[in-house]
């Protein structure tokens, strides 16, 4: 599955990584729906092909290509068509997964697709901000955010919902890692996914 690329950093594949977890055919069927769907509503870009939507599939696992497989309670803040917490549902079906969709149509959308795989996902449709106030804070062992640009504000409240130990996901680099409170942890790693045009990065965040 991780090549040696052209530099130092692994190269993933998206299929390899899929064909892992043995979620092909759930993720096929899901990747089909946002198809279907995304004739009627803007799910994700028009010009997005099949196989790009199974390369952010597979991205949305790549996380744990650098640590252990999560377990207990993950929130995942602008989901949008589903990204990562469809994905990270099929994978860890262990995994109690809550995702804060503040666009009624897309969070309509990963409740439909809830159902038909039978995902234990729960859909709150909110801001995060509003949604915030409904959770106990340290009351999460994983949070992610795959589609959302990050800001302090927002990392600080992510944290909050944090248990001891628990790691924040961003599949992207902060912009400005200097400005980060204090107390705040980051660790990043660097990768490409199928080929070597562009590098990817992830950051996990504790306090």
């Amino acid at each position: 599955m991780v090549g040696k690329g052209n530099i130092r950093h692994p190269v993933l594949n998206s299929r390899e990584i899929l064909k892992k977890y043995r979620i092909e055919r759930p993720v096929e069927s899901f990747l089909e729906e946002i198809t279907i769907y995304n004739e009627r509503f803007n799910l994700v870009s028009r010009e997005t092909s099949q196989e790009d939507l199974i390369r952010i599939a597979a991205d949305c696992l790549a996380p744990f290509e650098f640590i252990a497989s999560p377990s207990g309670r993950l929130f995942d803040i602008g989901p949008g068509a589903g990204f990562p917490s469809v994905i990270l549902s099929l994978a860890f079906p262990n995994l109690e997964i809550v995702a804060i969709e503040r666009n009624s149509k897309r969070a309509a959308f990963i409740r439909r697709v809830t159902r038909g795989l039978n995902l234990d996902i729960s859909i709150v449709n909110e801001d995060f901000a509003a949604a915030l106030k409904g959770f106990e804070t340290r009351s999460f062992e994983f949070g992610a955010m795959k589609l959302v640009k990050l800001s302090l504000n927002l990392l600080d409240g992510a944290l909050s919902l944090l248990k001891k130990g628990g790691s924040f996901i961003y599949y992207s680099s902060p912009e400005r890692l200097a400005e980060l409170s204090s107390g705040i942890s980051v660790r990043s790693e660097y990768y490409y996914l199928d080929d070597t045009k562009h590098l990817r990065s992830l950051s996990y965040f504790s306090k």
